[in-house]
């Protein structure tokens, strides 16, 4: 009698802005370990966060100056590489994350949501 093989629901892993590694990223960790390495890596550019309309609290401001923004893409490009090399990649979207990860979620029948705590 042939055994059938279940099937793995993958586990999203939300990158913020704040923890874009994957040394020591917990919920990385706990998302391969929980759906047996079938993990989707998402980063998702916020509007309300980086761009033209991102302004600090009293309105003036840019949220994310030019110099942020550089060091942001840098680090978004550096995540990406270091997926790579692990046979991953980098799902990059831009618009509300409260959108963006149903979105996806139903896309790929993910099992669960992992994030760092901001």
């Amino acid at each position: 009698m042939a055994t059938r093989k279940a099937i793995v629901r993958p586990g999203i892993v939300w990158f913020r802005g704040s923890d874009l590694r994957i040394y020591d990223h917990e919920p990385l960790l706990e998302a391969a370990t929980a759906h047996g390495g079938h993990v989707i890596p998402l980063f998702c550019f916020d509007p309300r966060q980086v761009g033209l309309a991102a302004k600090t609290r009293c309105g003036q401001f840019p949220k994310c100056g030019i110099h942020r923004t550089r060091f942001l893409l840098e680090s978004i490009k550096d995540l990406r590489q270091a997926l790579q090399k692990l046979g991953s990649d980098l799902v990059v979207r831009t618009g509300p994350p409260e959108d963006i990860i149903p979105e996806i979620a139903g896309i790929v029948n993910a099992a669960a949501v992992y994030t760092q705590e901001e």
